[in-house]
């Protein structure tokens, strides 16, 4: 996915603001560093853009590595009331 969005996608591009919740799918279930930082990345740039489902996205993302929990189940349990896109 990291080879595509970087060989193929422009950050911050008007494409890229359409994976911001591919992003975050993938960002929630990553363990590699470089790939947590890679996704992390990129949604900092599209919230630079404000986009508040990338600001969302970082902070529902983060808190899955903390806790090691699945996004459905935190923003369930958190009470998170979001759209991520």
């Amino acid at each position: 996915m990291i080879s595509t969005f970087t060989n193929y996608i422009p950050s911050g591009s008007g494409a890229d603001l359409c994976n911001i919740f591919p992003l975050f799918c993938a960002g929630s279930d990553a363990t590699d560093l470089n790939d947590r930082e890679f996704i992390i990345q990129r949604l900092e740039v599209l919230s630079s853009k404000a986009s508040p489902g990338a600001r969302m996205a970082i902070k529902v993302v983060k808190k899955c590595w903390a806790t090691n929990s699945n996004w459905f189940d935190l923003m369930f349990k958190d009470k998170i009331d979001a759209v991520i896109v």
